[in-house]
């Protein structure tokens, strides 16, 4: 069976380290392939080559500021999506979500950063 393809932004951050590392050193980590999601400016940074000293990880360029279609594109191909991204791009969420259901991801576990309030115009992701 071919492994499952996990997508995972925030890869080398505070929550994102700690999600990679899981899925790493799992021991079903040989069932799954990590990609790691990283901005195309940071692919060359030193921590993001470490990841790929791992086995089962690859790194790929995704823009969360590019076109609906550049970031489906992007997608294509993982079949559970993980956001572990900083605070300051949760709104970029809305158009990942989008973007992933698009390119057929069957699961996204969002990053939620965000206080528990009712709906109703308090707070724009929630809403």
């Amino acid at each position: 069976m071919a492994p499952l393809q996990i997508g995972l932004l925030g890869a080398t951050g505070e929550t994102g380290s700690s999600i990679f590392n899981g899925l790493i050193s799992s021991p079903q980590a040989s069932d799954f392939h990590v990609t790691a999601l990283v901005r195309p400016s940071s692919l060359s940074k030193p921590a993001n080559q470490a990841l790929k000293s791992h086995k089962n990880v690859s790194l790929r360029a995704l823009d969360l500021t590019a076109s609906h279609e550049e970031i489906t594109s992007s997608l294509q191909g993982i079949e559970i999506l993980i956001s572990a991204i900083g605070a300051q791009e949760q709104l970029s969420q809305i158009q990942l979500a989008t973007a992933a259901k698009a390119a057929g991801v069957k699961r996204f576990l969002p990053c939620a950063f965000i206080t528990v309030i009712p709906s109703g115009g308090t707070h724009l992701l929630r809403d």
